[in-house]
């Protein structure tokens, strides 16, 4: 009986001889990982997992170029608040930074984006580069990142949005342009954006829109138009009726209101009466005619105007007696002509 507990206790004692050196492999190797992962961080930057994702955190750094040795499997790599004036073709790609799904760079005095910069990105959907120095929409960038799904470029001085500038951001879901000191918006300036749900285009120099140009109807549940200098004629009706039918499902943050003309300064677009948003009449004729003297005359004069205009025949200071036939006008007599 004696042998047999004797037995017992040796292989326990072994048991837990194996057991301690298993424990003792596994803090060994987790602290090794967590070595190398400290090594491979940028000098300057701090390496986290946060929110479920691996993140670099490199903002307010007083970085001039991108950061070397951040971890291949970097998923998330905050650069605001830096000095980064050039993004130069292929450098996150050459940095080994593929696996970027969220790209900040605000506030950086960013100038310049290489057409390549953000080549290898494919599985980007993320990209704020709000308040710095870009003046124009980067389109060229757009093909290697497809997948983008939210881009923040307000505070920037871009004064123009050009034909297709988002073209190939089919998957795009909200974009965000505000203070962006834009006057004009070209027309087809958002196609491609078929996914797009949220449109901020609040605190610029806008005063119309081309018709068919802004992205009114399908997925969009927010359009932000305030602070802007709409010109409240003709040409606004579109919006206003986009403004007044979108209101229960995506209510404005602030109403934009008619910048001119005078008579309806600050005057909610969507309360303007129909009649009120009017063009002046737009009136072309022939400069000079030259007829035979008791032959007749035809005298065109083409005018456009929104709500139509009443058209009149004067000469010599005198109206002439008319007679509207196929959509034209009969002078039955003239005031002598001297």
């Amino acid at each position: 009986m004696d042998d047999i507990r004797a037995i017992v206790i040796i292989q326990c004692d072994t048991m837990r001889f194996n057991i301690g050196w298993w424990w003792f492999s596994i803090a060994f190797l987790m602290g090794t990982t967590m070595i190398t992962m400290v090594i491979s961080c940028p000098p300057s930057c701090s390496c986290k997992w946060k929110s479920g994702k691996e993140w670099v955190e490199c903002a307010n750094r007083d970085l001039t170029s991108l950061p070397v040795g951040a971890p291949e499997e970097t998923q998330v790599l905050d650069l605001t608040g830096n000095h980064i004036a050039k993004l130069p073709p292929k450098r996150f790609h050459s940095l080994g930074l593929t696996n970027l799904q969220k790209l900040y760079l605000g506030k950086s005095n960013i100038s310049e984006i290489a057409s390549e910069a953000f080549i290898g990105l494919v599985g980007l959907v993320d990209l704020d580069l709000r308040g710095n120095n870009i003046l124009d929409v980067p389109t060229d960038t757009f093909p290697s990142c497809r997948g983008l799904m939210r881009l923040i470029l307000n505070l920037n001085p871009i004064r123009k949005l050009n034909k297709d500038a988002f073209k190939p951001l089919s998957q795009l879901t909200t974009l965000e342009m505000s203070q962006c000191e834009l006057v004009s918006i070209e027309y087809g300036a958002f196609n491609g954006l078929q996914s797009l749900e949220w449109l901020r285009l609040d605190g610029n120099q806008l005063t119309y829109v081309p018709d068919m140009t802004l992205p009114l109807g399908g997925n969009l549940h927010g359009l932000t138009l305030h602070n802007n200098s709409w010109m409240c004629d003709c040409r606004l009706r579109p919006m206003q009726a986009w403004l007044k039918d979108s209101a229960p499902a995506a209510p404005q943050e602030s109403e934009p209101v008619c910048h001119a003309p005078s008579r309806l300064r600050d005057k909610q677009i969507k309360h303007v009466k129909l009649d009120d948003l009017a063009c002046l009449p737009q009136v072309s004729v022939d400069d000079e005619i030259v007829v035979e003297e008791n032959a007749n005359v035809t005298l065109q004069c083409n005018v456009y105007a929104v709500p139509m205009a009443t058209v009149s025949w004067w000469i010599n200071g005198e109206k002439c007696d008319t007679q509207s036939e196929n959509d034209s006008f009969i002078i039955s007599s003239i005031p002598f002509v001297k």
